[in-house]
């Protein structure tokens, strides 16, 4: 694995921590994201803060990239969902992290957690139908068929040519198992 990520979260860790003066009050934060809360709420020096500020928000993309695809690269299911949680922390907006991450805590035993990372995912980008199937799909596989067909017909409705929408999947078997959600409690 490359150096290069740790590099620059220590630079970036460095530079921000460099612009605040050391007191009592601003001991280390724990993560970088952190001290760019610290700067935001209290600037001491607004021109050279939100220059760091700036460097964070391209800097935390590009590492919760290099996290996520680590995390892909990874065998051991503990690490990959350590390094999903890292790229998470740094890009919290990103769902193909929180699907992937739901993904890995399914297949280790851990539903509640994958159910709660799936719902995240759709809260964050509730117009996006890739979050829908996913969510879905897992419902699906976990015997939730009311859920299931819930979800994967909010992914039909959003695009009716993607996964949900192919003849004999999962949205189509959830239809036939709940008449179409009429054997469901209304939502």
């Amino acid at each position: 694995m490359s150096r290069l990520p740790q590099l620059t979260i220590a630079l970036v860790t460095g530079l921000l921590a460099l612009s605040a003066p050391a007191t009592a009050q601003n001991a280390p934060l724990g993560s970088p994201h952190m001290i760019v809360v610290k700067l935001v709420e209290k600037p001491k020096d607004p021109p050279s803060d939100l220059a760091l500020v700036g460097v964070y928000s391209i800097a935390a993309p590009w590492l919760a990239d290099r996290k996520f695809e680590a995390a892909n690269a990874e065998p051991r299911a503990t690490a990959a969902i350590s390094d999903l949680s890292d790229a998470h922390s740094l890009d919290p907006l990103s769902t193909p992290v929180l699907i992937e991450w739901a993904t890995l805590e399914d297949g280790v035993g851990h539903q509640g957690r994958a159910r709660r990372l799936y719902l995240k995912a759709v809260s964050l980008e509730p117009q996006n139908p890739e979050p829908w199937y996913e969510l879905g799909a897992f419902e699906f596989l976990h015997g939730n068929y009311c859920d299931a067909w819930f979800a994967l017909d909010r992914s039909w409705a959003a695009d009716r040519h993607g996964p949900a929408g192919i003849p004999g999947g999962y949205h189509d078997r959830a239809q036939k198992l709940t008449r179409g959600g009429a054997r469901c409690v209304s939502r």
